[in-house]
């Protein structure tokens, strides 16, 4: 072993990156994007650049019209997201003679944390009302679960419409999704003049208003404070989110909602520790280094309290 307080497990490490929980969405929604040190820089573009009418006719002898390209460059630096766990020596020797994987077991619970944690700062981000320049509190007859009066097809197709850019991801609790897919516009749209009972499939919500996915998020967290009752929680509210995101832009190329910026790959590292326990052990940690970050408030539109 190294004689660094930490060293890299490779084994580990490939665990700590292949360990992946269906119930999270965040790198759907903001995606990763490599960059090359801790600080890093990123474009706020222009908006007219791409909306101004410009005079295009070139006389004769005259001269082509140049115009100018510009854009803001903004700073950010990533954040290092760890966990440890501490497993004494005696727990590692009473796995020698089984197939329990002891350092396999703590990496992927300690992955699945601080995958947690990041879902939670995403569903935070996209849920904000100051991060959707277009947005709309619904609320009484104009909420999904007033099956009698609220019109979500109307509400949506509007709503896409206003952005910039016009938004291609959906993003829905579970809770929010069911209303949707319950709700009776949608089932007459769906069986016609057949009936409004059943449950709509999301590949056709998707198809009706253009989409190019329905994102449902289903994680959960313990909410109870340390030492009282396990309390599950929704990490993603009865929102619904319309996201324009461009899975190929970068820092400096490319409109986009937002990305996630990211410093090198997620590691698991270990180091023997002795004041584990009587006879010492080992330390395992899994970390890191991202930034969640928001670049354009336009291409957005975010309706809170659907249900």
């Amino acid at each position: 072993m190294s004689n660094a307080p930490f060293t890299t497990d490779p084994i580990r490490t490939a665990i700590a990156l292949a360990y992946t929980n269906r119930a999270f969405v965040a790198d759907e929604l903001l995606p990763r994007v490599p960059v090359g040190a801790p600080e890093f820089k990123y474009t706020v573009y222009n908006k007219g650049d791409r909306f101004t009418l410009q005079e295009t006719m070139v006389g004769r002898k005259g001269r082509v019209n140049e115009i100018e390209f510009g854009g803001t460059e903004a700073a950010a630096m990533v954040a290092d997201y760890g966990l440890e766990d501490p497993i004494p020596n005696h727990d590692l020797d009473a796995a020698k003679n089984t197939n329990y994987d002891v350092r396999g077991n703590s990496t992927e619970l300690l992955t699945e944390l601080i995958m947690l944690d990041r879902e939670k700062r995403v569903a935070d981000v996209v849920q904000d009302i100051t991060h959707h320049l277009y947005n709309e509190t619904l609320s009484g007859t104009d909420q999904w679960s007033d099956t009698a009066n609220s019109d979500p097809i109307a509400q949506i197709s509007d709503a896409l419409e206003a952005p910039m850019m016009r938004p291609n991801t959906m993003v829905l609790n579970g809770v929010s999704a069911l209303a949707l897919r319950r709700h009776p516009m949608l089932l007459k749209a769906f069986h016609g003049s057949l009936g409004d009972a059943g449950m709509v499939p999301l590949a056709f919500i998707q198809e009706l208003f253009e989409l190019d996915r329905i994102v449902v998020g289903r994680a959960r967290y313990n909410s109870a404070n340390k030492g009282q009752t396990l309390t599950l929680t929704e990490l993603w509210q009865n929102h619904c989110a319309l996201l324009y995101i461009n899975p190929h832009a970068t820092p400096s190329k490319g409109i986009t909602i937002g990305f996630t910026a990211t410093h090198g790959r997620r590691v698991a590292q270990t180091r023997r520790d002795p004041d584990i326990g009587l006879r010492g052990g080992l330390r395992m940690r899994v970390g890191e280094s991202v930034k969640e970050l928001v670049v354009a408030d336009d291409v957005s539109d975010l309706f809170r309290n659907v249900i």
